[in-house]
């Protein structure tokens, strides 16, 4: 019997579903990019600056699909590729020596993993998300982890994680340029764990409501803005300094074991706020360094509250 024939003897119904398998198999495909740089720029919308399965491609990541896996190999410094696109592609990996920039006008959303320097050593592997962005420069639908580096050049940046951060380097307000901002919004527990220790961050957002983000880092945490969203932050064994305003849903701080420290940012040594206004919350260890520091609603400490600054009580208590 002839295909076509067959083909006929069944539902519509039937045949709607077999289209939709294939049409299935087809997109979740995943195509392998890895960047060559250099034969036409630098350019990630250009095709021959890729290879695709280690052959020739004839489009770039992100163009057709969403399931394509990207890799930027080692450039040493030459033809790194400027995302002038925005893609939406499965997982990023940036080798040694070799970076990713941003062109100020375009985004990147990942379904998957971003990974900086996936080995030990790979340090000089980066990110670089430039300045003239206002918007939402990196989604992240996985973890973005590795050994290299996260830059933030441009004011009202903002990079969202539905998973783990554990990249080694991060710097949220390059060459000065402040205003940037970390979302954590994922719908599985997350965690925030620097490689190096510590994570210094401008705007930090937290919108995990039923999991919640826990501050896994072994020396501390610095939020230099505002501390900000209505999911769960769990403060962990570990510290974490705010120089701006705490505007947390009430009671989303789970303090556990961890040290909370009003530190003297406001209006003091960097004078990008006026006050310093703390919501309601529970803190196992709160210490006040700021002399402008003021609840806005009560406040509970169940184990040490140590002043030496000011706390301004005008709309709540302390106990």
């Amino acid at each position: 019997m002839k295909w076509s024939k067959f083909l006929q003897k069944w539902s519509l119904k039937m045949r709607m579903s077999l289209f939709m398998i294939f049409a299935i198999v087809y997109h979740v495909k995943a195509d392998y990019y890895s960047w060559r740089g250099g034969i036409s720029g630098n350019h990630w919308s250009d095709a021959a600056n890729w290879t695709v399965s280690g052959g020739a491609s004839t489009d770039y990541p992100g163009q057709n699909r969403m399931s394509d896996i990207v890799v930027i190999i080692s450039t040493n410094g030459h033809n790194d590729p400027v995302l002038n696109v925005s893609v939406a592609i499965n997982s990023l990996t940036i080798n040694q020596s070799a970076s990713l920039y941003n062109d100020g006008l375009h985004n990147l959303t990942t379904s998957g993993d971003v990974v900086i320097g996936p080995n030990s050593g790979n340090s000089s592997a980066s990110l670089k998300l430039c300045a003239g962005t206002s918007g939402t420069d990196l989604i992240v639908g996985g973890s973005i982890s590795g050994y290299g580096n996260l830059y933030m050049y441009g004011t009202g940046q903002t990079v969202q994680i539905a998973n783990d951060m554990t990249v080694a380097g991060f710097i949220p307000n390059h060459a000065g340029h402040f205003g940037s901002t970390v979302d954590f919004n994922g719908t599985v527990s997350q965690s925030i764990t620097p490689l190096n220790g510590f994570y210094t961050f401008d705007y930090l957002k937290i919108d995990n409501l039923n999991y919640g983000i826990t501050n896994r880092a072994t020396n501390y945490i610095e939020v230099d803005a505002d501390l900000e969203g209505s999911g769960l932050l769990h403060g962990g064994n570990s510290a974490l300094y705010l120089a701006g305003n705490l505007t947390m849903a009430p009671n989303s701080l789970i303090c556990d074991s961890s040290t909370f420290i009003l530190y003297a940012g406001t209006n003091g040594s960097n004078g990008r706020f006026d006050w310093q206004y703390v919501d309601q919350q529970q803190f196992y260890i709160l210490v006040v360094e700021d002399n402008y520091a003021r609840l806005t609603g009560n406040v509970t400490v169940t184990n040490t509250l140590d002043f030496e600054g000011a706390l301004v009580s005008s709309y709540g208590n302390i106990k």
